[in-house]
């Protein structure tokens, strides 16, 4: 194992640092860590495709179709588990775990719970959802749902000029995943001083957004979301230090 590890919420250290990475996750993904310097860290999962140090990653999609305004079985008040109907596509079991279900319409409109564990769906099928909370208002004969996978499950490397949610940068190299290995869980940093990739000459002090090259950062636009704050000035092409402000 390679310190430093990182506090966890309840307190005590993780056992897997900083530049580790393994198969069998020893946190829930989504789980905050931190060190004695400030850095906050939070567990992820990568796809199955190598990350890079110092280079973005972001969540691994939009909301897909199959996911987007399902139809839901009516729910009372107090269950723990919501019968949902996919559309098209498929998803592995717990592909959605310690992600969320928000409603989009009906009764119970505005809420949004975490999902516990689910098995695997093919599409226009019925299949049950396990959630931590329970349901808090009824749910109608109407009521539809948008199911989100947790933004660090699955993380890729931010796509050039991505629209997706940059969540974070490793701090190591996270292995590709191969036959039956990954893929691999490990802390991605998202605030506090971190290396980043950089697009161009940014001056000292600028915000910073994701880049118009996979995996860099550039000055900030906008109407994109801000990841950091730049350290130093910039240098096309080189790792440079920034401030994360993705998550404190």
């Amino acid at each position: 194992m390679s310190a430093p590890y990182p506090r966890v919420t309840n307190g005590h250290g993780s056992l897997q640092g900083i530049r580790d990475e393994t198969t069998d996750a020893e946190h829930a993904v989504g789980t905050r860590g931190v060190l004695d310097d400030g850095r906050v860290f939070y567990y992820a999962r990568n796809s199955g495709a190598a990350l890079a140090p110092g280079k973005l990653v972001m969540a691994e999609l939009a909301v897909t179709a199959a996911m987007d305004n399902l139809s839901v079985n009516t729910a009372q008040p107090g269950d723990t588990t919501l019968a949902i109907t996919t559309k098209t596509g498929t998803s592995s079991a717990n592909d959605y775990a310690e992600g969320y279900c928000v409603v989009v319409d009906d009764t119970s409109e505005g809420l949004t719970y975490k999902i516990k564990r689910h098995p695997a769906t093919t599409a226009s099928t019925e299949f049950t959802f396990a959630l931590y909370d329970p349901i808090h208002v009824v749910f109608g004969d109407n009521t539809t749902v948008t199911l989100i996978k947790n933004p660090w499950m699955d993380t890729v490397i931010a796509a050039a000029a991505q629209a997706h949610l940059a969540v974070g940068i490793p701090q190591f190299t996270v292995s590709a995943g191969s036959g039956s290995e990954g893929p691999y869980y490990y802390w991605c940093q998202t605030w506090g001083v971190s290396a980043a990739w950089h697009e161009a000459t940014e001056a000292q002090g600028l915000a910073l957004s994701s880049g118009a090259t996979a995996g860099q950062v550039e000055i900030h636009v906008t109407t994109d979301q801000q990841i950091g704050v730049n350290m130093v000035t910039g240098v096309n092409e080189e790792y440079q230090p920034i401030f994360l402000t993705i998550a404190p």
